[in-house]
């Protein structure tokens, strides 16, 4: 099974399935929330400390492009 994020390594998407959590948001199950909220505080907290190294790195720019490249459609 595939995991919500295949670049991500936080505890949910290492013990749960991409078909697992819309599962629990239908089933409106409380662990749909604390899963959706462990990813994406891992994926936050990993974005700041990256951003961080890029302006200690003098690449922000260079950091914010490439981001802005990946996930912005």
């Amino acid at each position: 099974l595939e995991a919500v994020d295949l670049a991500c390594d936080c505890s949910t998407c290492a013990k749960y399935s991409a078909a697992y959590l819309p599962h629990l948001f239908a089933s409106h199950e409380l662990l749909a929330y604390r899963l959706a909220s462990i990813h994406n505080l891992y994926f936050i907290i990993k974005l700041l400390k990256s951003i961080r190294q890029s302006i200690l790195d003098s690449s922000f720019e260079v950091y914010k492009n490439a981001f802005l490249t990946k996930f912005v459609a």
